[in-house]
């Protein structure tokens, strides 16, 4: 194996990062943001096997890594488009705002020395569940928008008063005993 782990930089290694971990967690094996951001560490898009193992021991670029040159070889590349740029930012918990060259710089920024940004509840999805709100939908089809009630349709006021004995009770009751 030609590639050299963990990248021989001076930052944290990605694996170590409890956000980056949990966000690498969820992407497959065999995933385009994978392959793409491994081409950038190691100039290789690596097996599918070892592919997470060896981004998740990345920890910078070496010392001396022509970062300008990293930048022309992403701004060449059209896999990197900006919405392969907003995963990579949202992967490792950067800004994902901005044009083209600045989510390249922020990234590059990042991965020459990675380090802790994020804690891992705030990784979407990561971990407990959302409280839901609001109710059932039989509820939500009574109210509307706003969660106030709606009015009764013509129907349901002209038989809102009848319903008092269900079935058997009310004026059908009455009619029981005429047989």
């Amino acid at each position: 194996m030609s590639e050299k782990l963990g990248g021989g930089g001076s930052g944290s290694a990605l694996g170590h990062i409890a956000y980056v971990q949990s966000m690498l967690t969820k992407l497959p094996n065999d995933h385009d943001l994978l392959k793409s951001l491994h081409m950038l560490m190691y100039k290789t898009p690596g097996t599918k096997i070892n592919r997470k193992k060896t981004i998740r021991a990345f920890n910078g670029f070496p010392a001396g890594t022509d970062l300008n040159g990293i930048t022309e070889r992403i701004s060449g590349n059209k896999k990197w488009t900006v919405t392969v740029l907003k995963d990579a930012a949202t992967l490792f918990g950067l800004e994902k705002g901005g044009d083209r060259e600045t989510l390249i710089g922020r990234l590059l920024n990042y991965l020459n020395k990675p380090l802790t940004l994020k804690a891992v509840g705030a990784a979407a999805g990561a971990g407990g569940s959302k409280k839901k709100s609001g109710g059932s939908a039989a509820a939500k089809a009574k109210k509307g928008g706003d969660g106030v009630k709606r009015t009764l349709s013509s129907y349901m006021v002209r038989k809102g008063g009848r319903r008092e004995g269900g079935r058997e009770g009310g004026r059908w009751g009455c009619l029981a005993g005429e047989e």
